[in-house]
Formats: C-alpha cells, structure tokens, sequence
C-alpha cells in the first residue's frame, strides 16, 4: 500500500505531461494526478502532446519530468510522439498505458528506451507505485547532479583562487617592486629557457654621483623615468625590459637580426639626449648610458656584460660582443673573480642558499643546497650564482675551498634544524682526501647521516667508478643517501648508475625546462621516468617553471619537483606548504 503523504512529498516538485484521447479518462486521471504534481498539463494526442512539450521548456526553461501516454490516438499516436522527444531529450522518462491487444507495440517501445507500462484501464495502486518508485530515483538524479554542481562550483572557485595566487606569487618573484619592470629572476629564467635570441645590457654611468648629489630619493626617482623612457623606446618592437639590477637595464630580443639593429641605431641616437627635469631641485638631470650587446652564443648576460664593460672603457655608447671583446677582458675578468673570490671566502661571504624539494601537493620534503658569493654592489647586497665565479675558482685551484665552505655551512644547517639537505658533490670533491676526512668524522660524531643526500654531478670527468662506489658506499653505512644531478645531460652512463644504485634521480632541467613544448625532450623525460620506476629510484625533476610543465610531470609519475614554480632558492629554510596547489 503506497503512503499517500510520502507520494506527495515525493511527487511535489515534479511536473508530468499526460496524453490520452478519450475526454473522460483524461479528466479523471489528470485530477488525481494533480493531488500529486506540482504540474499537470494535458494532451489529446501526439502532436499536441508535442506542442505542449515544447511550450513548457520555453515558459519554464527545462522538460517535464514524466511523460505518461496511451499508445492508439488520432492525429499522431504515442510512439510517434515519444520517437520525436526522444530525438530532442535522450533521457526523458516515459509511462506508458497500453491494453491487451496492444502488446506488439512492446518491442518497439522498449527499443524507444521505454521502461514503464502501465495496464489499461490504469489501477490506482499500480500507478501509485511507479509514480513513487520513478519518483524516488528522478529526486536522487536531482540531489546528485545538484551534488556535482556544488562541487564544481567550489572547484572552479578553488581554481581561480589557486590562478589568482599564483599570479600573485609571479608577481612577487618576477616583478621588480619599484620600476614594476621584470626583474634578474626573471631575466635568468628567460635565458635559461632560451627564449632570448639576443640581449642588450644598460647601465647609467656615474650613478653613484646622482645619489651623492642629489640623495637616494631623486636616485630612485630617475631610475623609475629611465624605466618609463626605455618601456617606451622598445614598445614598437615588443622586446621585453628588466630591471637587471640597482642602476642596469636589459632588454631581451626576439626579432630578426634586421630589426635588432634597427633598433640598436634608434637606441644610439636617442641615448644622447635623455634627461630629466626636478622641479624640487629646480635643475635638470642629464643620464648618460652605455650599452653591450650580445646576439650570439648560449652565454647571453655574460657576454652582453663583458660588452658593456668594453664600451665603458672605450667610451663608446653600444658595443656589440665579440671574440675580440672577449679576448681583452677576458684576462681581466678572471683576475676580478680570482680577488673576489678570495676576499669573499676570507670574509665568510660564500654562503648557502635553500631550494625546497616538494613532493605533488607542494609539501616540503627537503632543500637542496646551493651555493652563493655575497656582496655589496653600488650599495645594494647581491648574492652572485656560480654562474658567475666557479669557472674562474676551477681555473684558479679555488673550487676545493669553496667547496668545503658550503658544505660546512650545510652541516651546520642540520645540527640547528630538523629537516634534510641535499649537497652537491662533484668528482674533483669525491677525489679531495682533505674533505674525505672532515666530511665523515662530522657526519659521524654528529649523527647527520639520516637527514642528508649527496647529489653526484655526475659528468664526462668520472674516470674511476670504482672508486666513487668505494666513497659513497662508507658514507651509506652513516644512512647518507644518493642523488645522481643532471641525469640526461648527456654524460649519463647506464650501467654505472646500476653500480652506484642511487636513492634518486634528478632528471636534467635542460630537458624538463622544455617537456611543454618539445616532444623529444618529453618522450626523453618518461624514458627516464620508465627505467627509474622499474628500478624502484625515486625520481626528481628540477626547473620545474610552470604549471603547464608541473602537470605534464605529474601525468609521468614524477614523486617530487624542484623549481621557480613552487620556491625560488633563499638564505633561509623555507617553510611554508605550497597550499595552492
């Protein structure tokens, strides 16, 4: 016995459409289906059945949720009708009322989708039933679809509140905060990931003077109109602008070599003449600027500064590089690093930096550490990447004490923190008797061999791998684990790294950099990704710079990452989870 309130709670909400050709039935039953729906509309046959089908989605902005009707009607019967709803709403649900001798229709209206019949003359108990039962499943439809509504909904608003964060992060990382040009970080990234074609280095000549004459305040001043002025200059070639640092500007090219002097040619004849007026100094700046340019060759902001240096000295505007600038200053450059390097290890100024390693959810897990020169330029604190210095401390016989001053520092690290650091180590490191020693007994006393990763830069200067397996296997009885850096660089040797057996692979950034827009780098990574999960190594993947390349890696398998996207390397440990994502 069907619960008359129960039905109703049921069927209040609901509309039903109820074709039937005899008057009397069709008044009778749409009166007891109007004490259950909240809509009843009636037909007399298909073609009106269809017009007022069509009429309530336009009033009403959705179907019926229930059409009940007889088979035989004139005009145009009830299969007829169904076959052309059934054409504009696939999952529409049908009753339909069929007598004895109309069984042969049954075939045919299954095949329609049909699912419930009803006996003529209809029995109230019966209909009652596949109301309720039709009802109780059209509510849970409902309830569900409404569900995923829901959550769509939080996840698209999840979704813009992740969008608006990361911009927000980009921001912050990539914009510099008193010009709002683009900044040294993203200038090196932009390098990295050769999107350059040529680079031109500015810088304002006697800056210092400015700042000693007039004070910092019309210092900073002139520096955000000579912004504004280049921002200018460069906008009908679309090149980029950056902030390189305190008093020097870059601006990255990617136009044809024609276009790059074109403009080269409007910056020279421009330059002359840039000056800026103060009205609360009553006087007006004259800016002189030099220029280096570099149009060839990977080291881009190197040779574009050695460029500008020459054009300092020789006084000339713009000077491009070239093997012959390269040559004078080349001498000279590496007796400046030599000193620098040297004071900046006396005066304790090589220090490290921290890169969190984070594993999908942007969780730290441990930092890499990293190596820094810290020093003061035209009064402003940098921290120089060895980028900049390592070539010359190798040259020089210098790499093995900095080495073992970053690597001190790093130890240092773990006795004060609770976390894990990963260390690089190089072959000419692994060779060092020296640092052997320090290494190991520190380690030891100090118990830091569970919290600490050596990361093999592992490269064609490997001669002896015996004796790399002999060093690393004494460290792993101290729970010291291994890295292999830089895997698919090209120097990778499989069979090697079966005998090292390594804990992780950190697959190249020079392959990851480009996974989003080169198909061999991509097809090149998941090779990698393949053979490490075979072997049970945890992969790694650095320069992890956006979220394009984040989730082609996450599709891989990929367990942990490392990159601009999530941190960018700092003096402190970073602590903060990467909750956005």
């Amino acid at each position: 016995m069907v619960d008359i309130v129960r039905l109703r709670q049921q069927t209040q909400t609901l509309h039903i459409l109820y074709v039937e050709d005899e008057e009397m039935i069709r008044d009778e039953t749409a009166d007891l289906l109007s004490e259950l729906f909240a809509t009843v509309e009636c037909a007399s046959d298909g073609a009106e059945g269809i017009e007022k089908y069509e009429a309530f989605y336009r009033d009403q902005g959705r179907y019926f949720d229930i059409v009940m009707t007889d088979i035989n009607m004139p005009e145009m019967n009830g299969i007829e009708m169904i076959k052309q709803i059934r054409e504009r709403v696939s999952d529409q649900i049908f009753f339909v009322i069929s007598a004895h001798n109309e069984s042969h229709y049954l075939s045919q209206l299954i095949d329609l989708g049909v699912q419930q019949f009803l006996r003529k003359p209809l029995e109230i108990e019966q209909l009652f039933d596949t109301i309720s039962t039709t009802a109780a499943s059209i509510i849970h439809e409902k309830l569900a679809k409404r569900y995923y509504e829901e959550i769509e909904k939080e996840n698209t608003i999840l979704e813009e509140r992740v969008r608006e964060r990361t911009l927000e992060l980009e921001r912050r990382l990539y914009i510099d905060h008193m010009t709002k040009l683009h900044n040294r970080y993203a200038l090196v990234e932009d390098l990295e990931l050769g999107r350059l074609e040529a680079l031109m280095l500015i810088d304002v000549d006697r800056f210092q003077f400015i700042n000693d004459l007039y004070g910092t305040q019309i210092g900073n001043e002139v520096i955000k109109r000579l912004a504004l002025w280049l921002k200018n200059l460069v906008r009908p070639y679309g090149y980029r602008i950056y902030r390189a640092s305190g008093d020097e500007f870059a601006i990255g090219i990617k136009k044809s070599r024609v276009q790059e002097h074109s403009f080269f040619e409007i910056f020279e004849s421009k330059v002359t003449d840039v000056k800026f007026y103060f009205p609360q100094i009553e006087d007006e700046i004259d800016i002189d600027l030099s220029a280096g340019v570099a149009s060839k060759g990977e080291n881009l902001l190197s040779n574009a500064d050695i460029a500008l240096k020459q054009a300092k000295k020789s006084h000339k505007r713009v000077l491009f590089y070239s093997e012959t600038t390269d040559a004078v200053s080349q001498m000279q450059d590496l007796l400046y690093y030599k000193r620098l390097i040297k004071e900046a290890i006396s005066e304790h100024r090589i220090v490290p930096v921290y890169q969190p390693i984070v594993d999908e959810s942007g969780d730290i897990l441990k930092y890499e550490t990293l190596m820094r020169l810290r020093m003061e330029k035209e009064g402003k604190e940098i921290l120089l990447t060895p980028y900049h210095f390592l070539k010359v401390a190798e040259q020089t016989k210098l790499y093995p004490r900095l080495s073992r001053e970053i690597l001190s520092q790093a130890l240092d690290t773990l006795e004060r923190e609770s976390v894990t650091l990963s260390v690089n180590l190089t072959y000419q490191d692994i060779l060092d008797a020296e640092l052997d020693h320090i290494l190991y007994r520190r380690i030891r006393e100090r118990d830091l061999g569970e919290r600490l990763i050596f990361e093999i830069v592992e490269n064609e200067q490997i001669d002896d791998y015996a004796l790399v397996r002999d060093f690393l296997k004494k460290y792993r009885s101290l729970g010291v684990r291994v890295a292999i850096d830089d895997f698919g660089s090209g120097y990778s040797n499989f069979e090697h790294i079966m005998q090292i057996a390594p804990d992780y692979i950190k697959i190249d950034g020079s392959l990851v950099k480009k996974i989003d827009t080169e198909s061999q780098a991509r097809q090149m990574v998941e090779a990698i990704v393949h053979f490490c999960k075979k072997l049970g190594i945890c992969v790694i993947a650095e320069f992890v710079h956006n979220e394009a390349v984040f989730g082609i890696l996450k599709e891989m398998g990929v367990e942990e990452y490392q990159g601009y996207y999530f941190y960018a390397p700092e003096l402190s440990l970073q602590r903060e989870s990467m909750a956005q994502l």
